[in-house]
């Protein structure tokens, strides 16, 4: 599931550790690395100052989203219907206790009751998770970034393929004249499933994913590929019995 970061009042150790987290998506960033983010996309949303909608509430409140849905942005509001269920924009905006929840301003009020409980519920976390993302200054980067496009830099493809990851595997490297290893590598790789694929490249290059453009790129001559994935066959083991 997606992982919220948690509501209420911040105090000095969690504002170091939200500071710290946005630090790391950074780096993550900056490395060209990845990592697993299970954050929802509000999450990120935030990270580029973008705005959230009504329709981000649906993962993290399921039961709000679909209330809100079907007596509010379901109906046709009228002045005795919002007067009966005390409709008005009390908490979103100041003095919104002054305001009622008509037809005409419903979806406003839908957009800024999903920013309440995503993020102005959080606003100290965000502050501290924003203060570390920036600690390199590539916001103008950024700019041209949607929430799906900074999760894939962050975290790589959301499907990964046997022959994604063969894609990214240097077989030309190590002394493997006459032998079948590496075909049998390529077969067993093959033959995994989803999870068995993360669980592989968790072993091979410490993160279940792939970065957006693969791990590296060839080299000349018997040098290893920068970054990917490579083979070595090691002589016999003189600690090993006949």
């Amino acid at each position: 599931g997606r992982v919220y970061l948690p509501c209420g009042k911040a105090n000095a150790a969690s504002d170091a550790a939200f500071e710290a987290l946005g630090k790391l998506l950074a780096k993550v960033i900056f490395d060209g690395q990845t990592i697993c983010a299970p954050f929802p996309e509000s999450f990120f949303k935030c990270l580029l100052g973008l705005p959230v909608s009504f329709r981000d509430l649906e993962e993290y409140d399921p039961e709000l989203y679909h209330q809100l849905y079907a007596n509010i942005l379901n109906k046709s509001l009228t002045p005795e219907y919002s007067q009966a269920l005390s409709l008005d924009f009390y908490g979103l905006i100041e003095n919104g206790e002054d305001r009622v929840v008509t037809e005409s301003n419903k979806r406003e009020y839908l957009r800024l009751t999903a920013k309440q409980k995503l993020i102005g519920e959080r606003a100290k976390q965000f502050e501290m998770l924003k203060r570390g993302f920036n600690v390199f200054r590539f916001e103008n980067h950024l700019k041209r970034f949607n929430a799906a496009d900074l999760l894939m830099l962050v975290s790589g493809p959301s499907e990964i393929t046997a022959e994604m990851v063969i894609q990214n595997i240097d077989f030309s490297h190590g002394n493997w004249r006459n032998s079948k290893t590496l075909e049998h590598i390529q077969q067993y790789i093959f033959s995994l499933d989803r999870s068995k694929i993360k669980r592989f490249l968790q072993f091979a290059t410490g993160s279940p994913n792939l970065p957006l453009g693969g791990l590296g790129q060839d080299c000349e001559g018997d040098q290893p590929s920068m970054g990917k994935i490579t083979f070595t066959r090691l002589p016999k083991s003189t600690r090993l019995p006949e």
